[in-house]
């Protein structure tokens, strides 16, 4: 019997994030009201700063084939840089305990010091890993990111959840936004 895929599942807070662009509401669907919802937020009346957030927005939605296919964007104020998360589910077929733990541990990248792993305290029934990675890019910059492994049962697909910015400090600001997410995340759904 081949596997029957999940449905992913998450209640990110909306004073925080914004949404991207889904399946049910593709990118040129999507644009327009977030761009406007963006600009009445923050009251911009310049058309430089309209076109900026435009810009910013397009770039963000555009299309990647990495399998974490939701995206979600903090940030707070145009004088802000964004920070984007990216989510999504793995088949556990493919993704063994040892690929998690692989995963989670940078295996294989230019790793600055080991990984900052941690178990997030999480509702019964559902096991959330959380890893701080600090790595470099091939330049004399850090790449610090943060990676999630959301399991909430052994038949479930397992959802993933990442982010990484040049900026190590935006990623210590935004981790307790980033926690709270992972605790709404929830795979649905029996693979067999």
């Amino acid at each position: 019997m081949s596997p029957r895929a999940g449905v992913l599942a998450y209640d990110p807070d909306p004073t925080v994030w914004l949404v991207g662009p889904t399946e049910n509401r593709p990118p040129e669907q999507w644009l327009p009201g977030a761009v406007a919802a963006l600009v009445g937020d923050w009251q911009l009346t310049g058309s430089e700063e309209q076109r900026f957030v435009e810009a910013v927005l397009t770039r963000f939605a555009a299309d990647s084939p990495s399998p974490l296919t939701e995206r979600l964007l903090r940030w707070p104020t145009i004088h802000e840089d964004p920070f984007p998360a990216f989510l999504g589910m793995v088949d556990r077929a493919h993704w063994p305990e040892e690929e998690l733990d692989a995963f989670l541990r940078a295996e294989g990248e230019p790793v600055v010091e080991p990984p900052l792993i941690s178990e997030i305290e999480a509702p019964e029934g559902v096991r959330i890993r959380r890893a701080l990675v600090y790595s470099t890019d091939g330049s004399p910059a850090v790449i610090a990111a943060v990676r999630y492994v959301v399991e909430t049962g052994d038949s479930y697909p397992i959802a993933m959840l990442h982010a990484s910015t040049p900026q190590p400090g935006r990623l210590v600001e935004a981790l307790p936004d980033l926690d709270d997410l992972a605790l709404t995340v929830r795979v649905h759904g029996a693979q067999s």
